[in-house]
């Protein structure tokens, strides 16, 4: 999650409890005038002119749940809003994630095909996002496998390889394509390994089909 987002959601989780706060202490404290009559014992009062006695105390409102109610509905609402707002940044984050590797891949194969860049780039799309198995196409039938791995070189830092495995005149020929992404830039499931597995280090196979193992661009 990028600063920005982090200071969005904090201003926002602050401005709730001190709205909930404001509108819980409202209900539940308000001034009422008492009356009472001469012969009633009241402290801290005062008499009108016909005698009758009046005191101000201080009170819980009768409407005091509804205002402790409308506080939480609101505080519901924002919570929700900030959930969303949540979900859809890592969605589009996602997505940037994937159409990234697959610019990589289509940067290392293309040399090797016999297809434009945009015809390449629609199969590995249709290969990596959809797990639709290659067409049979002469020129990319050399292809062994796709992987890339993912290592944190700092607190702030990942280093994204992918990695191309092509057969080429009877050899297994190695492609490397290598990035650098902000920790902010990885998707929510990729920091999430990341902490779980106390890994600086995680390998994802995206092909052959059979052994993809990751549910990022799956």
């Amino acid at each position: 999650m990028s600063s920005k987002k982090r200071i969005t959601i904090t201003l926002s989780i602050l401005f709730t409890i001190i709205l909930l706060s404001r509108i819980v202490s409202t209900g539940f404290t308000q001034n009422k005038t008492v009356i009472s009559r001469p012969d009633s014992t009241v402290t801290n009062n005062k008499e009108d002119a016909d005698g009758t006695k009046i005191s101000t105390a201080s009170f819980k409102s009768k409407n005091h749940y509804f205002w402790i109610t409308g506080g939480i509905v609101i505080a519901v609402i924002i919570c929700i809003i900030i959930y969303y707002y949540l979900k859809c940044a890592d969605k589009k984050m996602t997505k940037i994630f994937q159409e990234t590797i697959i610019e990589d891949i289509v940067s290392g194969l293309i040399s090797s095909v016999s297809l434009n860049k945009n015809e390449l780039k629609t199969i590995i799309h249709n290969l990596i996002i959809n797990n639709n198995p290659l067409p049979l196409s002469l020129s990319l039938k050399n292809l062994l496998r796709i992987e890339y791995q993912l290592e944190k070189t700092s607190p702030d830092i990942v280093v994204r390889t992918v990695i191309i495995a092509i057969e080429k005149e009877g050899n297994v020929v190695l492609k490397k394509i290598t990035c650098e992404l902000s920790w902010d830039d990885l998707p929510s499931k990729i920091r999430h390994s990341f902490i779980t597995e106390q890994k600086s280090n995680l390998f994802y196979s995206l092909y052959p089909v059979s052994e993809v193992n990751n549910d990022i661009t799956g």
